[in-house]
């Protein structure tokens, strides 16, 4: 049984642990977007339901701007505006608020995401970039 990070690394592997860290943003990326639906009076406000959002959010971002990148790379960023837009009315349409609340919720999501990221940066300091090496070792 392993007792420690670096055991746990050795254990789950370079996949298991991208997997890992796949999850645990996951997850901070749904609280944060809690905290932003939340803030704007948003209706259903479960997690689940911030998580399906969230998730469909990322997902059409990633095919339209990829998508527009690869058959067009010189209107890439004309791909992400679109993809933004039509993350705002997903999160309009799901959560029953303004489209203004939408940018709203979308700007404070930001803004958690920027402090929880600075206060894990203080907390780990240099052991995250560490174990980053360890996974993409060239």
């Amino acid at each position: 049984m392993s007792t420690t990070l670096d055991q746990l690394i050795d254990d789950l592997g370079g996949i298991g642990m991208v997997l890992l860290m796949i999850l645990i943003i996951i997850v901070i990326m749904t609280f944060a977007l809690s905290v932003g639906v939340n803030a704007v009076k948003g209706e259903n406000t479960s997690l689940a339901e911030i998580f399906t959002t969230g998730v469909l959010m990322i997902a059409l971002f990633l095919i339209i701007t990829f998508g527009i990148r690869l058959a067009a790379p010189q209107y890439a960023l004309i791909g992400s505006i679109v993809a933004f837009i039509i993350g705002l009315f997903i999160l309009q349409a799901r959560h029953d608020t303004t489209l203004f609340g939408a940018f709203g919720a979308i700007c404070i999501y930001i803004v958690v995401l920027i402090i929880i990221v600075f206060l894990l940066g203080l907390i780990f300091g240099g052991e995250l970039t560490s174990y980053w090496n360890i996974i993409y070792s060239p």
